[in-house]
């Protein structure tokens, strides 16, 4: 069986890139498939459209089905139907969408909600599996590769020292990692403002900080202008992450809930808790298979427990650290893909 994945963008710093077609592709030659990334498409058994709808690449897509029997399939993870504006460019993404979705033989969404969203838009689709995420483990990075990044290294010193300033107790440490969000999207950076009270309160009690890993200081600084507690930031770097994750305590995930970000897969929780992090966040769908691992929808306990008990974050993080299977969790997905392949070539 040849798959090809033809993805929106190859840029490594992108979770979805990373996810669901680097990994996944490689899982896919590891089980025995001929499994490639392309950046122009080619013929295959299958080949994958990766969150790539456009209307050019939907349009080759097709004529190389009609030319070659290729059989398409769209890979989707975000809930692209719902924009917190309306213009002509979200019209017109959402117009380019629904004719992918009614055009390709196959679609995978990453989440059940996501499915059912999509379906409500284009009840019309040929074939809906769901795959979830592939689980990517902390990243240690040989000398050699840290010595390539100096700047993120630096940044990494220097959160350290600034941390270890405030308290040297890991439980104190709060973080909150992802996409800065802004524009179209309806969730993201600014969502930490609605735990803002909950966390100032429990500072009264302990030296808590916050620190934000993401991609837009200029929003980082707009929306933590006047806090009361020590607030740091460091932009997001593949080579530093796992390493910055680990400096902290508890993982904070709080959402406000709309259909984009109750589409969202679990990945920020399963992220959070193989780094060792405990997870307060507020609940959508995914976070739901997780409930007895993390605290879901109870801000003011979880952040007092996980804050001024070590012994309870100790207890909490351990707990949630050795539930996942990184390696068995992966191959399930695999799997998962592969039988998504057989619906349609059998």
């Amino acid at each position: 069986m040849r798959i090809r994945f033809w993805p929106h963008t190859h840029n490594t710093n992108i979770a979805s890139f990373r996810i669901r077609c680097t990994h996944v592709s490689k899982g896919l030659t590891y089980s025995g498939l001929d499994s490639r990334i392309v950046k122009e498409p080619e013929s295959a058994d299958l080949l994958i459209l990766s969150k790539r709808y456009d209307a050019k690449s939907l349009e080759k897509a097709l004529r190389l089905r009609s030319n070659t029997g290729t059989k398409i399939a769209l890979d989707i993870c975000d809930n692209h139907f719902h924009n917190k504006a309306t213009n002509d460019y979200v019209n017109q993404r959402q117009l380019q969408l629904k004719e992918a979705l009614q055009s390709v033989d196959l679609v995978i969404a990453s989440s059940a909600y996501l499915a059912c969203e999509l379906k409500q838009h284009v009840p019309d689709i040929r074939s809906l599996a769901i795959v979830d995420d592939i689980i990517e483990p902390p990243i240690a990075p040989a000398w050699h590769d840290r010595c390539m990044h100096p700047i993120a290294e630096i940044q990494l010193r220097m959160l350290a020292h600034s941390l270890n300033a405030i308290s040297s107790e890991r439980h104190h440490r709060l973080v909150w990692f992802g996409n800065a969000g802004g524009g179209l999207v309806d969730g993201g950076m600014e969502n930490i403002s609605l735990v803002r009270d909950q966390i100032e309160f429990v500072a009264r009690s302990a030296p808590v900080s916050l620190t934000v890993i993401s991609n837009s200081h200029q929003l980082f600084k707009r929306t933590f202008k006047n806090w009361s507690i020590p607030v740091f930031y460091i932009p997001w770097s593949r080579h530093s992450i796992s390493r910055a994750l680990e400096l902290h305590g508890t993982s904070i995930i709080p959402i406000k809930r709309n259909p984009f970000t109750q589409s969202k897969t679990a990945n920020r929780v399963t992220t959070s808790l193989v780094h060792g992090l405990a997870v307060i966040a507020d609940s959508i769908p995914s976070y739901q298979a997780f409930a007895k691992l993390i605290h879901l929808d109870d801000w003011q306990n979880g952040l007092r427990l996980m804050t001024q008990s070590k012994e309870a974050w100790s207890t909490h993080s351990q707990l949630g650290l050795n539930s996942i299977q990184v390696s068995q969790h992966n191959q399930i997905i695999i799997e998962k893909w592969k039988e998504a392949f057989k619906m349609l070539l059998g």
